[in-house]
Formats: C-alpha cells, structure tokens, sequence
C-alpha cells in the first residue's frame, strides 16, 4: 500500500480525526490531505514532503524509515508514469510514418513485379495453353481406344482395420475459490491467498475487490457490516460488531 492510504488506514484504524494530527503535530489540514491523497503534483519539495512524513509517522507510532521509502517509490512510479504518457504521441507518430513508408515500398515493388510477369510471360503462356490443349485432346483419344477392348479385371477383397479403441479420459479439473467483495462503508481488511502473507486494504464504499485462490482464502475484517461477501457466489455472513476485528478462513466447502 502507498505511503499516503496506509497512514489513513493507521489513522483510521486507530479511530483518530485528521483534525486531531494537525494540532498534535503542527502540520496544516491541507498538507496532511494532499499527503493521504498521494498529491505529488500538490506537495511541496521532497526534502520537505519527507521531514512532514517522519512527524506524521512517529505520532501515530509507524517506522518513519519505511514511510519514507514508500513515498520514494511512489513518487518515482508517479513521474515515470508522466513521462511515458508525455512521450507516447511522438512515439505513436514516429511508428505511423515508418510503417506508411514500408507499405508503400511494398506497393511499388508488386506492382512493378506484377507489370514484369505481365508484359514477359504473356506470349509464352498462350503458347503452352496451345501445347496443354493438344495434349489433353491426345489423351482422351487414347483413353476412347482402350475403353473400347476393356480388360477383365479381378476383384480384389479389402480387408477393413479394425481401428483400435481409445479409452478417452477426461482431464482433470482443479476448482478454484473466487472471492468477491463489495464496500458499503469504510473498512479496514486485510487478505491472505493460499500461503501468501496478509494485505491491508481501506475500501471505501462503492469499492470492489475480486481474487482467486487454489486452496483457501484468510481474511480479517475491522468493520463486518461495511463489506459484502461472496464465496464461489455464495453469499458469506460475517458475524460481529462494528470496530471488532473478525477473523475468517475461507476454504472449498466438504
């Protein structure tokens, strides 16, 4: 998760206002919100989006280490990002004109063929169209006569094969677990597939999350009536009160 959604989903999850980190830490409700929003194009310099971060950490008990390194990675993803889309256009028009130049190369070259074959094989193609006309007419003479004294011809029996029986096994199948989540409200979950290890995830509502797994599915939900559940399209209950962290497995039913 990126620096900006996991120290909300801390915050969240520790039931602390965003009010409440501005004045313990000093630092401005906008900055605090361009900060969860992940703003790169709002915030101030890095040095100083990094000296905010380290505050906003150590207040709410995070490694301010690894709150850095996360905007890092987020910020450089992010700048790449505008880079490739700034450059695609140039690239798209470079790739345009090179493959209208090929295409008309190739065009060229078969019409001039095609005027060649033309213009050199015409007298000679009428001349063998003679030549195959004569022959043919020979053949059919020919194939007239010998029709005309036909040979007894023994009949010859034909033994069938018996073909050899296939057992056709079908291949196998192997189920698989489809999950399928929808968020009515804010929800703090966290979801491990098959041996993977936990990931956190705040969803808001309206939020959609589907994924699969071979053997099982672990989930841990902060807010049991904020998301609903399907197994295999199977609805899940989830039983618990709100701000009680339940813990589910979800493996192939017996």
């Amino acid at each position: 998760m990126p620096f900006g959604r996991y120290l909300k989903a801390i915050r969240v999850q520790q039931g602390i206002s965003i009010e409440e980190v501005a004045y313990e830490t000093q630092i401005s409700i906008r900055k605090l919100m361009l900060i969860e929003d992940e703003d790169h194009e709002q915030l101030p310099e890095t040095d100083q989006v990094q000296a905010l971060l380290r505050d906003y950490a150590r207040w709410l008990g995070v490694d301010e280490d690894d709150i850095v390194d996360r905007y890092e990675i987020n910020r450089s993803f992010f700048y790449q990002t505008e880079n490739s889309d700034s450059e695609a256009p140039l690239k798209h028009n470079k790739r345009f004109f090179l493959r209208f130049f090929l295409t008309l190369v190739v065009i060229i070259a078969v019409a001039g063929l095609s005027a060649y074959a033309y213009f050199y094989y015409q007298p000679n193609f009428a001349k063998s169209a003679d030549n195959v006309l004569s022959e043919a007419i020979s053949d059919v003479n020919a194939e007239s006569a010998d029709d005309a004294h036909p040979e007894e011809v023994e009949p010859v029996a034909i033994e069938e094969a018996a073909s050899p029986s296939v057992d056709v096994v079908p291949p196998a199948q192997t189920a698989k677990l489809f999950l399928k989540i929808d968020a009515v409200e804010e929800t703090m979950i966290k979801i491990g597939v098959d041996d993977a290890e936990l990931v956190a995830y705040l969803l808001n509502p309206k939020d959609h999350i589907e994924l699969e797994a071979l053997n099982r599915i672990c989930m841990e939900v902060g807010n049991p009536d904020g998301v609903n559940v399907l197994l295999n399209n199977e609805p899940v209950a989830i039983t618990g009160q709100n701000g009680e962290i339940v813990t589910l497995e979800l493996t192939h039913p017996k």
